[in-house]
């Protein structure tokens, strides 16, 4: 669920292709791009996961020469980034659950979601 959490954490929405490690997701990368959404407001996260895999497919397809000739020079990811970003499956479950429609939710609730988090989050702090 990276759309997900790429959402609610306010990180720029985009696909990558990494090295497979011991960890799985934490390989050195190959290739990256960041994705727009038009309207994305209206998207929800189906829509935006099912658009994020087809962009993969297509990205793979552009890079896979590149990929198989080893004609790339992978980069480690940001460890800050990935300590702060990385969720596991029983977090992502958690997060979703609060979310009615799970996958047809949209966009715009999870935005909002989380402004109503941040706000009580700040008054709990003050009180």
């Amino acid at each position: 669920m990276p759309n997900l959490w790429c959402f609610y954490e306010g990180f720029p929405p985009g696909i990558t292709i990494h090295e497979l490690d011991a960890n799985f997701d934490t390989g050195k990368i190959i290739v990256q791009k960041k994705v727009s959404f038009k309207s994305l407001k209206i998207k929800t996260l189906k829509t935006t996961h099912d658009f994020l895999l087809i962009q993969l497919e297509n990205f793979f397809f552009k890079n896979y020469k590149k990929i198989f000739e080893k004609k790339f020079k992978p980069y480690p990811q940001n460890k800050l980034i990935k300590k702060i970003n990385y969720h596991n499956r029983l977090e992502s479950e958690n997060l979703i659950d609060k979310f009615p429609k799970k996958w047809n939710t949209r966009i715009e609730e999870i935005l909002n979601f989380k402004k109503i988090n941040e706000i009580s989050n700040i008054r709990r702090k003050k009180n």
